[in-house]
């Protein structure tokens, strides 16, 4: 009788333990899950900040392509670009340029719209921490360069960003 007992014991034990094993995983998921979606909220406005960057990033280096592949008519024809078959060809040429326009306006046309929705999302926030935002993510200003114009140190600059970043994605 004792074995049993001992054994339904022990299986009591492995019980309790694997339910509370269960519910500390089930307390750690939900803290995940909560800290997870502050994350996110917290990058959402980065996020945006971020895109936008890249958007100007990839418009800038459109332009600077249809610069270089497609001079002005009042250039010299030796810098005109070459097809592989080395003839110019220009209905080929035109048909491009007109790709590449549209797809640089269209470019173009996104991130106004995209710029008005931060702008308006920034208005919201203090000059501080407006300023932050701006110079660090739309005008590739460094921390430290930031800091050294405040006359405060990086980490308060830092700190400063992350409220920012919590309030505005709050306000969005």
């Amino acid at each position: 009788m004792s074995g049993i007992m001992l054994i339904l014991f022990l299986l009591f034990d492995i019980l309790i333990i694997g339910l509370g094993m269960c519910l500390g995983e089930a307390r750690k998921m939900k803290a995940n899950s909560t800290n997870m979606s502050s994350v996110e909220q917290r990058t959402r406005i980065e996020h945006r900040l971020e895109r936008l960057r890249y958007m100007k990033q990839d418009h800038n280096d459109l332009v600077m392509e249809y610069n270089h592949l497609f001079p002005s008519c009042v250039s010299r024809l030796s810098h005109l670009p070459f097809s592989k078959s080395d003839s110019y060809q220009p209905e080929t040429w035109a048909a491009k340029r007109e790709k590449l326009k549209k797809r640089i306006k269209a470019i173009h046309d996104d991130i106004t719209d995209e710029e008005n929705r931060i702008y308006n999302t920034l208005l919201l926030l203090p000059a501080k921490h407006r300023k932050i935002l701006i110079m660090h993510y739309l005008k590739d200003v460094p921390i430290k360069r930031i800091a050294d114009e405040l006359n405060v140190q990086p980490e308060y600059v830092n700190k400063l960003k992350r409220q920012a970043i919590a309030t505005a994605n709050r306000s969005a």
